[in-house]
């Protein structure tokens, strides 16, 4: 028992130390461990959206080197994403605006300003129901690469782009993008991971390397009265 309350008059002073004004006051001391172990979530929030503020503006040098630029007069909402914990379905999400918000549905959902998720299917009040493009019924007519050539995006557990015309050169690493009347021009869904024959050997399938992991994404943009013009 002795042993015990000196372990714990011990833990006791150490700790009245740490909570002394030289401690708190003087950078670099143990108090700041503590503070930035418990600022970590704001630290990743800020990492997150860097990387997309970097990645959009890959895209837009993409865009501007394959002769088409974004439009730059979209108008964006931005709202959260639900959580659907422990039943993380990836083919739908639900988000933090709607009709109050003047959401409507068919309108672009964006993981960043250039990169598309998905699409609203439907709105309530302050909510809306937002199909991905990991549900097989999304396709969307995409390009890839700088010389724009011309697939089908099919959505499913592992979305891909299929309809590739055989004769065309297509690489890991090329964009690609919307080139759907539904969606403004030149979105982004990702970058060619693989490309090899369908199984009719006619043509070529690419798999998709995804900008994102869609269970880590908290946040969304939406294109309000999108504009689809290429530019």
């Amino acid at each position: 028992m002795k042993k015990i309350l000196i372990i714990f008059a011990f833990i006791s002073v150490i700790f009245l130390i740490l909570l002394t004004p030289f401690f708190i006051s003087k950078p670099g001391r143990i108090i700041d461990t503590f503070s930035r172990i418990f600022s970590l979530p704001s630290i990743v929030d800020q990492s997150i959206q860097l990387k997309k503020e970097n990645d959009d503006l890959k895209n837009q040098l993409f865009a501007l080197k394959s002769q088409y630029s974004f439009p730059i007069d979209q108008r964006y909402e931005s709202a959260r994403v639900f959580s659907l914990y422990p039943f993380n379905t990836k083919n739908r999400i639900y988000i933090t605006a709607g009709t109050s918000q003047g959401i409507s549905i068919g309108e672009p959902v964006m993981f960043s300003k250039t990169v598309l998720i998905g699409q609203v299917v439907s709105v309530a009040s302050d909510s809306s129901e937002v199909i991905t493009i990991y549900d097989p019924r999304f396709s969307l007519p995409v390009k890839i690469g700088k010389t724009g050539i011309d697939g089908l995006l099919t959505g499913g557990v592992s979305p891909s782009v299929g309809l590739i015309d055989k004769t065309k050169q297509v690489n890991p690493g090329d964009n690609i993008y919307s080139a759907s009347k539904d969606v403004p021009y030149g979105l982004v869904i990702g970058l060619v991971k693989s490309v090899k024959e369908d199984s009719t050997g006619t043509f070529f399938n690419a798999q998709i390397d995804l900008p994102y992991v869609l269970s880590d994404v908290a946040d969304v943009y939406i294109i309000k009265n999108a504009d689809n013009t290429p530019r």
